[in-house]
């Protein structure tokens, strides 16, 4: 999988669009026809693109569908299309090769977690967050018979809810 918009709005799902992209799609010819018809409402919207009102009307009031809040996310961050000899892409590699190696992407949130280890320290673990532009915390360093994990802040987090 390469890191492109179209990619990373497949790791969503979705109760009404079989594929993601379509939503994406939908929504930014939404947004579009409402900057060149900018008193035209939910329902002349909807009919003008084939969709239904209902849809769009939340689309209008500012309402942006996850996958499109992730992919505004990972431009703000650089994270789609990198080039692959540059820093973007190694970090990129790097973390995702801490959390195969020590971590966990738990299907709950989404909010990946790894855990230091005698090979790897925490140090590093929250240097590869740093290199892609993640703040980290520690969870469970206190927790008796739980592993401490480095996890992103919550100023990550609304990257992943869905």
């Amino acid at each position: 999988m390469e890191p492109t918009a179209m990619s990373l709005s497949r790791t969503y799902s979705d109760r009404v669009y079989p594929d993601p992209w379509e939503k994406v799609l939908d929504y930014r010819r939404v947004r579009a026809y409402a900057a060149e018809h900018p008193n035209a409402g939910r329902v002349r919207v909807g009919r003008a693109l084939d969709l239904p009102a209902e849809r769009v009307r939340g689309w209008l009031d500012d309402a942006v569908p996850d996958p499109v809040r992730g992919i505004n996310s990972a431009v703000d961050r650089s994270w789609l299309d990198p080039d692959p000899a540059g820093e973007t892409a190694a970090a990129l590699v790097d973390l995702l090769a801490h959390v195969l190696a020590g971590g966990s992407i738990p299907v709950g949130n989404y909010v990946p977690a790894v855990t230091p280890s005698e090979r790897v320290s925490a140090a590093e673990i929250r240097t590869a967050f740093e290199r892609v532009g993640v703040e980290t915390r520690t969870r469970n360093a206190d927790a008796p018979g739980r592993a401490a994990e480095v996890v992103p802040t919550l100023s990550l987090i609304h990257i992943s809810e869905r």
